[in-house]
């Protein structure tokens, strides 16, 4: 078999920042940013189609795809489903080949906004104290249809579905604060609080 992920993506990002330039005891910076990604990714997993019968049938004793399909029916018409599920006889696909495919799409943007502030106590101690505000905003669609194969979707995927689209956001307010005690030139002591903020996905 074979395994094939074809993918093409695109990233964009910009900030901008202000910094203080003052020598006084305050200073302070303040900044926006933005970014956007774009991804594409078609997987192809491709298989032929005697090889996963034969490997499938290996336990009940058949080692082709039409033994392999007879044995189901009468599995279904003989044991628990009389007359319910319908096999059938198999048929190959045009190249005899099983080629189960996904495609999957991502569009991403986001921007944040934060300002930092420090005051310089005296020569020894500083604080600063900071806040941000981020906001992110995902759409995402994925696509598996049904191959030609009868053998359908459940050696790499397992599944089939048409076109399926979500999009959500997420935002959040983090703090930040920092207290700096600096004793001589060579020694600096510190503590800091930080929350962080990741936003959810599919």
């Amino acid at each position: 078999g074979t395994y094939q992920q074809d993918q093409d993506g695109h990233y964009f990002q910009q900030e901008l920042r202000l910094t203080s330039n003052s020598d006084g005891n305050f200073s302070w910076y303040a900044g926006v940013s933005y970014y956007e990604e774009d991804i594409d990714v078609a997987f192809t997993g491709t298989k032929d189609e005697e090889i996963v019968c034969a490997y499938y049938g290996y336990y009940y004793g058949v080692d082709n795809c039409s033994d392999y399909f007879d044995y189901w029916q009468a599995y279904y018409d003989n044991a628990y489903y009389p007359g319910y599920v319908t096999v059938g006889a198999f048929t190959p696909s045009s190249n005899g080949r099983m080629e189960e495919r996904n495609f999957v799409n991502g569009r991403y943007n986001g921007w944040a906004a934060y300002v930092d502030l420090s005051y310089q106590l005296n020569d020894l101690w500083d604080v600063s104290l900071g806040v941000r505000y981020t906001y992110d905003e995902k759409e995402f669609s994925t696509r598996a249809p049904r191959p030609e194969s009868l053998l359908q979707n459940y050696y790499l995927l397992g599944y089939m579905t048409e076109q399926l689209t979500d999009k959500n956001d997420w935002d959040q307010l983090t703090p930040r604060l920092v207290v700096r005690y600096m004793p001589n030139d060579d020694v600096t002591l510190f503590a800091s609080y930080t929350e962080g903020y990741k936003s959810g996905g599919f």
